[in-house]
Formats: structure tokens, sequence, C-alpha cells
């Protein structure tokens, strides 16, 4: 068959292994990589726990080249005028307001506004929902007219970032009222005529029958009704004209917007952008909204800093000949703590940074965020003539700490012969900072991995005097020396420039910094530290001039040289297929055209950052590896990225093994990702997959049935959405289509993903392939025929996703074109309502949702086993005509608290989803069942013939019988229908201490047959259980006491949260091993307490141990269950291994010994057994965010002598090696046989590493011993 079944090792003589086939094997039904988990009321996590550790933030510089027109352009280009390409208008009669258009801003585009207060003291406050697809308000203001009269870019800009400016920001803090008010302010405008004009912000005219509709004003017989912003602070005027030029007579407002009013828990001001966060006191007794943006969505990922310039200008400095003149730029904000600049409730402090101030009394604010939102307010204007590419260089040298030339004092020197009024508005409320600190974290506390980024924003007229660098379209002036001649990764910025494609001087030296900073260490301390370049382009008047000096910023300064030539190829910086008015620009450059490009452009590239940083942070975490196609030199690799939570499974050949290091190189076959992708394309969504779920039938039973909402019962469609519409799309997105999904640059109703298949956590990858078990015809009638029958079966591989799926997939590595293509999916009927029965949260609904926050879905590992359907779940009758069948069950670990069953005989059957729905057996659930982390047992037993055995997993505490809440206890099912034939309840455990029994494993005395003898579980509470199965006419007996107690040195209890393994050692002594240690929290990461691996005695390969009077196997003198350490030999050096001591004979145990600050190692992935052979990975996690998976260390040793089996050959001799550390956490690990060796197959939790073999060879073995031994596959 085709489960991975390792089997008993060891074996003392030829003779005794001819008997291996029979008599003298035990078979651990259970095996597998998976990280584990442990009991509720210790919380398992919702999400990996390396990328649920906060990870290492990255350093974000806002490169803020904003001068007046970026400060003053309109953000709603209308569609015709002013020199903008003309569209179409939306009425012959008003050819500037689009009212289908949805304009972006602070007001609600969808919601109507009334005015409260003068001209001079007012804001506009939500009143109602607009009407229809033109936004209109009868009578009131319209939100998406008001947008489009009145919002600047940089307030979009704000918006995004920060949620916009905020005039009144109330409450600070919680101590107080918990009454919310929070009222933006538009950008400020002064009446200097050297700042702009109607070019830059024209007058908006509205024609009069439009009037009523989008406005709080009437009309006035047939005039237009003009709004103007020019020179009016932040105010809008308004008037009625026959033309569309304002006229001197107006009503004024203030554009000053009340947003995230109330308690409404779920209110969302702008659903389809950025949203109003709810804040919480931490006694959870009041709460506040704040709008919020990428900063604050982010703020646990970045920390943002910003440079910018001092504000010179023809008010606070001179002529243009002085401005021209004036070089540099400056750090306005550090990069710290971001965390810092946001209190409790959301809102802003005024001054999180004080030290940054050094005294200044000109400056009373810091930080990122005011300085983002406030520049030009305190001032009322904006600075002329912007030096881009000076101020580039200033963000790069901050980002390079000590290894750069630090700030240039003229920078930061105000110029001389000025007021102090003057100087004031120079400085503009914000200090310039002289003294820096070093952005990067120390080596020890992340700095290795700590990214880095620049992210800056201007329009396209960058200065073009003397003394700065050059118009984007043309000029000749100068570069200032001290960028030109400094020297990036040892050649100059003007040496750098030269390198870029179609170069032009002075125009490019962003580019060359940029090209630099992205492609070279710059910083000898951190060689690993390059610098990201992202830019918006303000475009002002609409216009881009192509490839200009920011799209070649964007271009060299951020493409991902995959091919490590140095040079930015087609593929490399334009990946997304980016276009503006039919050119290619980088993925990393977003030209402003219009709010929703913009909006859509910073969100992308907060999504592209994310990305990057993933990688130090969890992302990509290989989740298992499963070579249970090894004899065909194949590997299936599973992993997730926790950024978007896709996954992929990867079918790998392997080419070749290092002897030496053990590094497995393997070539890439098909990737289930990009196949599932390429499915779901189009229609195909719909037409190409076969998805089935369970649903009631008319008696209540659930049943395979296509996953199509018209199968569903209605409870299940409720799950889905409150309207059939939303029903229907939802699962429609969950089948792959895509109509209604997000992309990097537009948000739609549903999430973004990177990949239709949802990222794989704990699910072991199963192989399956023609049956391959060693059954003998004697006690398992027919199955040498079926095997004969199913010889040529095509192999599948199986695996659990959290997008709610099982999936099977075609898992042929030898060139056919069908490998890696999905053959079916099943969606569990648990997932619907999710694991705490809210749905919207947890359920399948979740997966769609913008904001969502990662649940478990289908996150086990199941097993696959050949059961004859006619000796199942009855007393086996001799007579009966074989049935065997494939039987596929799987739980779902913190997914739900079901078990689900499907018939996988025959591959070539799936050819509809009908077809497959008639596959699927069934899904159980009881009371007394908790979340199903364990992999079942399918086995035959003597009571019953073939069953599936599970157990009652952790937090089983909410049964309706007060006495079994909270108890461990077994469940035996019949593998036809699931049917409950009997449950089996421990002592321990209680609706406050559940006991957690999990993992249950067998002993079988002959697989030939496959009849189970003994069940050997254990729990969190540190007790190991047997249970007999040996009766054919008695049900099992609820065991009393455990065999064992484990505890730590101290007598406390040491968790148990992986299988038991019974195994025969080559004196027929019969031992059960098991580890202790748990890592199912985040919580966990801080274990303190010792654990330990343990190698218990428990009688021989005949019979266990009893208490039973006149007992073939009576406990040793001294003896009673449960023992306990005391008598056991302590094992202290794994080179000398275990010396024997008559007081202490019921086996060994070995104490971990890492140590990591307060962490200690633990045992957390399932031990290995074969050929007389443990082996087990002790995990030591560590306060290292670069590597959140921590450290592993793996040991092999001989069962009775507790002997290393590692070694290494040195001059010619092997000599043993005591243990194999790895400075990567290995998330699972498996004996294999290769040649005649057996060695140690790990999965590094570094992605970059993949499986690898651990150590030198283990032994040298000349006999295969293939029967004991189970390639996998077979």
């Amino acid at each position: 068959m085709n489960a991975f079944i390792p089997l008993s090792s060891g074996g003392p003589s030829g003779q005794v292994r001819t008997r291996m086939a029979r008599a003298l094997t035990a078979i651990a039904l259970w095996q597998a990589m998976l990280p584990t988990a442990w009991a509720l009321d210790t919380p398992l996590a919702d999400s990996p726990i390396p990328s649920s550790q906060e990870g290492v933030p990255a350093n974000v510089m806002m490169a803020l080249s904003v001068e007046f027109p970026t400060a003053h352009s309109h953000a709603n280009f209308s569609t015709g005028g002013y020199g903008v390409t003309a569209l179409p208008a939306s009425s012959s009669s008003d050819p500037y307001f689009e009212p289908t258009r949805r304009y972006l801003g602070y007001f609600d585009p969808g919601k109507c506004y009334l005015y409260s207060g003068n001209s001079t003291s007012g804001y506009f406050y939500p009143s109602g929902n607009s009407t229809g697809t033109n936004y209109t308000c009868t009578g009131e203001w319209s939100g998406s007219y008001m947008n489009w009269a009145t919002m600047h870019v940089i307030d979009l800009f704000r918006w995004a970032m920060t949620g916009g400016t905020r005039d009144e920001d109330l409450p600070l803090d919680f101590s107080g009222s918990a009454t919310g008010t929070t009222i933006l302010k538009k950008a400020w405008w002064s009446a200097d005529g050297s700042q702009g004009g109607l070019s830059n912000f024209p007058d908006k005219s509205i024609v009069a029958a439009n009037i009523t509709k989008y406005t709080g004003l009437a009309a006035s017989g047939t005039k237009n009704l003009v709004a103007r912003v020019y020179g009016r602070g932040i105010n809008v005027d308004f008037s009625y004209s026959t033309n569309n030029t304002a006229s001197t007579t107006a009503v004024s407002y203030q554009v000053r917007v009340k947003v995230c009013d109330g308690t409404d828990t779920t209110k969302h001001e702008y659903p389809d952008q950025y949203y109003c966060q709810k804040y919480t006191s931490e006694d959870k007794t009041k709460w506040v909204y704040k709008p919020v943006g990428l900063i604050q969505k982010n703020i646990n990922r970045m920390r943002f800093g910003a440079t910018g310039y001092q504000n010179l200008n023809n008010t606070t400095y001179g002529d243009d000949n002085k401005l021209q003149t004036w070089e540099g730029a400056v750090v306005k904000a550090q990069i710290r703590d971001t965390k810092k600049e946001i209190t409790e409730t959301g809102a802003f402090p005024q001054d999180p940074f004080p030290a940054d101030k050094g005294g200044d009394a000109d400056v009373s604010r810091t930080g990122a965020i005011n300085y983002l939102n406030l520049f030009g307010y305190k001032a009322k204007n904006y600075k002329r003539y912007d030096n881009v590419s000076e101020m580039y260089a200033v963000a790069l040298r901050y980002l390079l700490g000590p290894q750069g030339i630090g700030n240039v004092p003229a920078y930061t020197t105000p110029p001389s012969g000025l007021s102090a009024t003057q100087r004031a508005a120079i400085k503009d409320d914000f200090p310039m900072i002289s003294s820096w600190v070093d952005p990067m974290f120390a080596a020890n506390l992340g700095g290795t991995c700590q990214k880095q980024f620049i992210i800056g924003v201007g329009d396209t007229n960058t200065c073009s005097g003397s003394g700065c660098d050059s118009h984007l379209s043309g000029s000749s002036t100068a570069m200032n020396p001290a960028v030109s001649a400094e020297r990036f990764a040892g050649e100059t910025a003007n040496a750098w420039a030269k390198k870029i494609s179609g170069y032009s001087l002075p125009y490019d030296y962003i580019a060359g910094l940029a090209y630099a900073a992205n492609t070279k260490a710059l910083r000898s301390d951190f060689s690993n530290m390059r610098v990201k370049t992202f830019w918006v382009d303000a475009l002002e008047y609409s216009e881009m001039d192509a490839n200009n000096q920011y799209q070649k910023a964007a271009k060299y300064g951020a493409f991902n040289d995959l091919n490590n030539n140095g040079v930015p190829d087609n593929g490399e910086w334009n990946a997304l297929g980016q276009t503006y008015k039919g050119t290619a620009i980088p993925d990393a450059y977003f030209p402003a055209s219009d709010p929703d490009r913009m909006v859509a452009g910073l969100n992308s590239a907060f999504s592209q950052i994310n990305s990057l940083i993933g990688s130090a942070a969890g992302v990509g975490l290989t989740g298992s590896v499963i070579s249970e196609s090894f004899a065909s030199d194949a590997i299936f690799q599973a992993s997730y990225d926790s950024q978007y939570w896709a996954g992929d499974l990867k079918g790998l050949k392997i080419t070749a093994i290092d002897a030496d290091t053990g590094k497995i190189s393997s070539n890439l076959v098909w990737s289930a990702a990009a196949k599932l992708d390429a499915m779901v394309a189009g229609s195909g969504w719909d037409s190409g997959r076969r998805i089935v779920t369970l649903a009631p039938n008319s008696s209540g039973k659930l049943v395979g049935v296509p996953f199509r909402v018209a199968s569903l019962s209605t409870a299940q469609k409720t799950t889905l959405g409150g309207t059939s519409t939303e029903q229907t799309n939802v699962l429609n997105y969950l089948r792959g289509d895509a109509t209604n999904e997000s992309t990097l640059t537009v948000r739609k109703a549903y999430r973004y993903r990177a990949s239709a298949l949802g990222d794989i956590v704990d699910s072991g990858a199963i192989y399956m392939g023609p049956p391959s078990g060693v059954y003998s015809d004697a006690y398992n009638p027919g199955y040498a025929a079926f095997k004969t029958a199913k010889a040529s079966r095509k192999p599948v591989v199986f695996v659990g996703a959290n997008d709610g799926m099982l999936h099977a997939f075609d898992a042929q590595v030898n060139g056919a074109s069908t490998g890696g293509q999905e053959l079916f999916a099943l969606v569990p009927n648990a997932v619907y309502q999710g694991p705490d029965g809210r749905p919207v949260e947890s359920g399948l609904r979740a997966l769609a949702d913008n904001a969502y926050q990662h649940r478990y879905y289908v996150n086990a590992t199941g097993m696959v086993r050949d059961v004859d359907f006619a000796r199942a779940g009855v007393t086996p009758s001799a007579s009966a005509t074989p049935d065997w069948r494939s039987l596929l069950v799987t739980g779902l670990g913190k997914g739900g608290r079901s078990y689900v069953a499907i018939d996988v005989t025959d591959p070539s059957a799936w050819t509809s989803e009908s077809a497959v729905a008639g596959k699927v057996l069934w899904e159980f659930t009881h009371e007394d069942l908790g979340f199903t982390f364990g992999r079942p047992m399918i086995v035959k037993t003597a009571k019953w013939g073939w069953v599936v055995i599970v157990a009652g997993g952790y937090n089983n505490n909410l049964g309706s019988d007060a006495s079994k809440k909270g108890k461990g206890v077994i469940f035996v099912l019949d593998p036809r229908d699931g049917t409950l034939l009997h449950r089996v309840y421990t002592t321990q455990g209680s609706a406050t201490s559940p006991a957690g029994l999990e993992h249950p494993n067998g002993y079988v005395p002959d697989y030939a047959d496959m009849t189970l003898e003994s069940l050997y579980v254990g729990d969190l509470l540190g007790n190991v259980w047997r249970m007999d199965f040996t009766s054919p006419t008695v049900s099992v007996p609820a065991p009393t006491l455990p065999i064992a107690r484990l505890t730590d040195g101290e007598g406390v209890p040491q968790p148990i949260t992986t299988v038991i393994l019974p195994e025969i050692a080559p004196s027929l002594a019969r031992y059960v091993f098991v580890g202790t240690g748990r890592l199912l929290h985040t919580d966990d990461r801080d274990n303190t307490q010792q654990q330990t691996f343990y190698a218990l005695r428990d009688g021989t390969v005949s019979s266990p141990y009893s208490t039973e009077s006149g007992a073939g196997n009576p406990l040793p003198s001294g003896v009673s269950f449960p023992f306990e350490r005391n008598k056991m030999t302590a094992v202290t050096s794994l080179i000398s291994g275990m010396i024997r001591n008559s007081d202490e004979p019921m086996g060994w145990y070995y104490d971990l010994s890492g140590v990591s600050g307060n962490y200690r190692e633990q045992i957390t992935t399932h031990p290995q057994a074969n050929e007389g052979i443990i082996a087990w990975i002790g995990t030591l996690m560590n306060q290292d965010k670069c590597n959140p998976a921590g450290q592993s260390t793996a040991y092999a040793v001989h069962y009775e002598s507790a002997k290393t089996a590692f070694g290494r050959i040195q001059n010619g001799v092997r000599v043993p090696v005591e243990m194999v550390s790895s400075p990567t956490g290995v998330v699972g690990a498996r004996l294999v046989r290769i040649g005649n060796t057996i060695r140690l197959l790990g999965s590094s939790a570094d992605p970059t590493v993949g499986a690898s073999i651990l150590g030198s060879q283990i032994g040298g073995l000349t006999d295969p011993r293939v029967l004991n031994w189970r390639i996998i596959g077979q």
C-alpha cells in the first residue's frame, strides 16, 4: 500500500530477520513531520508560530520632494481642459465633472454631508448615503463631488499613508472621555502669487441642473456653480457664474470633514480602500475609531522617517536666483519606532521625539507621521525649486549610518540675514535634524536581516537652476560636488549615473544613486544590506515625461536581479506589466494621474515591500517535506508565504546527494500553485476544477456534493453571505474566480491572492502510488488481486491547505504533462462555520475579506491505507467477498473539530464533480471531539475488523456531560460510513485542565495481518496511556492508570505533543519512545522547562507488561503503573550511552541540554525509528528575529544502548558524533535508506535550504531488509 509505515528495527540474527515479515515487527502506524499542537486553555495559534513572531521591522525613509505644485495641484484631474488629454465627457454642458466617477478623498464618495459652523470655524459631517451610480445627494453635499472640487494631490497621498491630516484628534488617551472626534482638513493654499495658480488647481464648475443634486446650495437660474480653492487656505469658495470662472461674490466653507464618528463596531468609513480602525482601552470598556492608512496598517512591520527641504521660497528667503543656488536637503524625522507616534486611542501626539528638536524653540513638532501630514500649515506656503537628487542622497546617507558621511552641516544651517519670522517659516514647525541615530538595529537584534526602503514623492518638474539637479525635461546645470563625487561601493555617484542605460547628466544622479543602493553593499557592518527605491510621480498638469529620472530611479533602484548579472533585464523591473499611456513603466514607479492610480500604486509599493520583508519574518518557511516517492527519486516540498498567505507544493526530482555535506540537489519538475493558477484562469475556476464538499441530505446525513451554491444547505449558504449574489460571488472566489478579487494595483470586493492555492503549514503531503502493502492473503483475502489490479494506478499526492480545501495533485515527476495538476479538492463541512462558530471571522467567508487575518482550515496530515470494506466495522468473516479500497482520512488541525474521509481507490474515476462527490464517505464529529491535530490510525482490530481510530484532540471541553469535559478520549469508527463503534475515556483531564490526548499510535505484532494489539497515546499532562485491543468479543476497556507519567527533575509534568513509537529491540524487548515539549502558540516559545526524550520499557515482542495476576509479562519487582523517571536510567552522554542499573529497569531517558537565554530545547516534531535506530529533533527557539524558527539539534541513537549512531570518518576511522546541530530550525525529519546506509533526512525551516541529510551516515548495514525498511511509496 502507499502510506508510510516505519517498521521496528534491529534484529539479532539472520533467523530473526526471516521472521521480520510476520511476528517480530512493531508498526508505527503513525509517522509524519508536521509541527504539533496542544490543548486549549493554553491557546492554540491561528497562524504559523515563526511568522507570528514579531519580525524585524523594515526601515522606510520617505523622501518628500514636495514643492508648491505637488501641494497645490488638484488630485482629481478632469477629463478635459487645461492641456489634459480629453476623455469622453459626462455631458456636453458639464465637461469637467463626471457624475458616475467615484472621486476619492477625505469625503466618503458614497455619503452625503451637511455643514456645521461658518466660514472660519466649521466642518462637514456625514448625514446619509448617496443615491445611485451618480452619487447624488438632493439638497446636501455629495462626498464624491466634494472630493472632486477640493482635494489636492498631497491630500490623497496623506489619506493613503495615514488616513489624512487631522485638525481635531481626540481623545489622546482613555483617561477621560472615550468620545472620539476626528476632523480632517485639506492642504493649505496661500495667496502668494509665486506659489502657482489656476493652472495647478483650476476652478471647478458644474451646470445649474446639477447644483441641488450635489450641493447644499440652491440654483441661481441658469448659472453654473463654480468652486475655487486657489488662494483660499483650507477653504473652498462657491459662486455663480455664466461661465466656468469664479465670480467675486461667493460663499465660503472650510474643507474640514468629520470622519470615523460613532460607536458602531461594524463601521467602515472607506470599505473599498482604507478604513476606520477600532482602538480599545486595555480594560475593554472604552473604544474609539480613527482613520488609518498604510503606515498604521504596517506599523508592526515597518519604521518610518522622512527627509524634506528647508522651506525656502520667495517669502522666506528671496528671489528665484537665490532659491536656485541653495543646496541640499534635511532629515525632518528620524527612523524610529513609529508606534510611538500613535497613542492608545489612535491619535497622533504632537511631539513623540522631543530630543530631535535639539532645544530649538522655533519648532514644536516631531515624527514622520506629523511631518507628512502637517508640512506647509505653519509656514502657510511651500518650497520652490526642489533639488531632488540631493534630497535622495541625504535619505541614502541616513540609511548608511556610520558608514556614510552623515549630515552636511551647510544643509541644516538656515541662510544668514533672515528675520526670526523667516527662520521659523523655513523650519515649518519641524526640526532640521543634524545629529543622526543609526536606523539599523544591532546585529544581535536583527540588523543582519533588516530591510531598507526609500519611498519618494515629487512632481514632474524639479529644480532647474544653478547648483541643483536639473529639470526632468532638460537643463544642463551642474550637480553639487558633495553628491556627484561621493563614493558608493567604491565608485562616485557620477560614475553610477553613467551606468544607466541612456543616461544624461546631470539629470540621472538620483537613478545612479538608487542603482548603487539596490545592487551593492554600502555598509561594511551589514554586507547584505540593500536599499530598494519606490517613487510616486505627482505629474504636475498630468504630464509624464517618458523615461524620466523618477522612472529610472525606480527601475534601477528596485529591480529584482534574478540572474545576478547586475542589470535590470526585462521581467526584473516590469513584472507587473504596468503601462502609462502605452508606455511600459517600472513596477516601483507610480504616476499619480488620478487618486485611484496613486492609491493603488502606494498599495502596490507596500505590498512589494512586505513581500521583500517577508523572507526574514517567516515567509516561505517549509511546512513539511515528505519524500513519499523517494524510491522514484523525488521529494514533495510544501511551503507558505505569510505576506499573502499563499502556498505551494513542489515536485522535485532528485539529481544528486552530496556524500559529505548531505545536500540534496534537485530539479523542479512542477509547482502545484503554478499549475492551479493556470487552471483557474479565464473560466477554468468554473469548468476546470473538480471541487466537492459535504452537505446534509434530506435525512440530515452529510454526503458528498459538488461545491456549488445550488448544492449547499441554507445554513451553509448563509455563512457565505447575506444575499444570494454575495453567496455566489464568495463561492466563485473560493473556486478561483478573480472577477471580484483585488490586485496589487486595484482594490475590489475580495482579498488579493498571490495564488489560488492557500498556505500549507502543518499538513504533510501524503503520497499514494500503486497499492504496496505487505498484507498476506492468509489474513487479508483478495489483497494480492487488488494490488495486481491497481498496479498501474496514477500516483497522487494529497495535502491540506488553509484555503479551506484538501487537495489531490497528480504526483507524476517523470515528464508527464499532467504532473502537479489538481485532480480534485474537498471542502469539509466544518470549515463553513469555522472553529469558533464565527464564519465571518474564521469560516470560509473570512478568506475573501480584504482585511483577512490568518486562520487555519485544513491544517493536519491525513492517512491513506488500503482497507477491506467487507471486513470493516464488523467482526471479520472469512467467507465475505473482499472489497478492497484505498481510504484517505484527515483532520483539520485548528481548522475544526472533525475528521473527513474519501475513497481514493481509483484516480481515473475522478472525471467530474459528481463522480468525486460520490467518493466522499463521511465527516465525523462529536461533542467530545476537540481540534483534530492528530493523524488518524487506520488498522484492523480483533473485534471490529478494519477501523479508523482518532483521539479527542485539543480543547475537547464543549460536551454536555460535565464528567467527560476535557477527558482524554479515543473514538473507534467504521471506515465505511464513520459510524461510532466505541469510545474509550481516560481518567485524566477536566474542563479547566483538558488532557489534550492526541496522536494515537499502535503496536501490530504481524503486519502481514495488520491486527492491532495495543494502542499508545500521550497527553499534555505527561501521561503515557496504553489500551488493549486484543479481545475479539469484549470492547476495549478504559484504562484506570497510565503506564507512565513523564515529569522533569522537579516533578512537574512534561507535555507530550508528538507521536509515541512502540519498537522492538534486537533483544526482543519492547521499547516505547516518546519526547516531550510543545510549540503550539507563540507563548510556547518561552519554554523554560526541562524537556526529555524517553525510551520506556514495556514488555517484549509478544506481550506488554501487566499488573494482572498470572500475567506472562509482569512488571519488574518494585515497579508499578504509572512509573516515573526514578525507575529509569539517566543518560548523560550519547557517546557513552546507558549504564545499566538493575534498580532502574524501565528503560532510559535523556534530558535535552540546549539553552538560549530563557529558552529550553524541546521536542515538537515526531521521532523516527528504523533498523534499531531511534532519531529525534530537539528544537531551541531563540530571540534571533532573523531566524524565527529557532535552531535544531538532530539525535540518533541505538534503541537499547542509547549510544549515538552518528559518526564521521576521521583518518580512515569512524568516530562517533554525539549530535548534529543545525543553525536553522528543522521542521521535520525522516530516517531514509540510501544504498546500504541509513541517513536522517531533515527539512529546514529556511526555504533556501530545503531538504538535506543531517549528519554523516548512521549505519553501514549490508542487508537492505526491504520488508523491514519501508521505502516511501511502496
